[in-house]
């Protein structure tokens, strides 16, 4: 991919990837001490077709400049937000990459109305965005209303796509429950190609983590 977000990476997962990846960079804090302690809310880009432009991470939460636990939240949440250009055609994009709390409802509807506002702060009205997250709920909740009334939803827009859920427990039996589509992509000002969760590629492992990758191919 030209640029991928991970939740929950732990450092030496980041420096795994660093090591394994060269034609990436990547930006990201560990979210218990804006250094390196916790897990990272990272992007990565690839070199020679993105530049970093600006960017950095905020916290969910009451005091969003600095790490910090927010409302009900029962873990420290960041995001981490960007602005890139393409080298192909020199457009400029805004990428931000986050991880909503799993049981705090009002941490998870505050969280959303913050990024939507840091959006609104770091975007011009005609830059393309993307929104990529763990959201630990699904799109029909009304948390996503502030986020809908700004983004589309890869997975409703996208000519091909696949609902399938992003969830699975690390057991067999969770893979066609729609309560567990909570992995989403939301963009604006791209052209969506397809949509698909990364399940099917055999990895010498029964599973990979407790999540499926969500994958957006997209133009701007």
């Amino acid at each position: 991919p030209t640029v991928f977000g991970l939740q929950e990476a732990l450092p030496q997962q980041i420096k795994y990837l660093e090591e394994n990846l060269p034609e990436y960079d990547y930006i990201g804090v560990g979210r218990d001490d804006g250094k390196e302690k916790g897990e990272f809310m990272a992007i990565f880009y690839l070199k020679n077709e993105v530049e970093l432009l600006d960017g950095g991470t905020f916290w969910l939460s009451e005091t969003p400049d600095k790490p910090s636990m927010g409302w009900d939240a029962a873990c420290v949440r960041s995001c981490t937000w960007t602005k890139m250009q393409m080298k192909s055609n020199g457009k400029v994009f805004a990428y931000l990459n986050t991880h909503l709390d799993h049981v705090g409802n009002v941490s998870q509807k505050e969280g959303l109305a913050l990024i939507m506002n840091k959006i609104k702060e770091i975007v011009t009205d005609d830059m393309p965005i993307f929104l990529t997250a763990d959201f630990n709920a699904v799109t029909s909740k009304p948390i996503f209303e502030p986020v809908k009334a700004m983004l589309k939803d890869a997975r409703e827009e996208a000519p091909e796509t696949d609902r399938r859920a992003t969830i699975n427990f690390y057991k067999p039996g969770n893979e066609d429950k729609a309560e567990w589509i909570i992995d989403h992509i939301f963009f604006r000002g791209a052209t969506p190609k397809s949509f698909r969760v990364l399940r099917d590629k055999d990895y010498g492992a029964p599973y990979i983590s407790d999540h499926y990758p969500v994958a957006l191919e997209a133009e701007i």
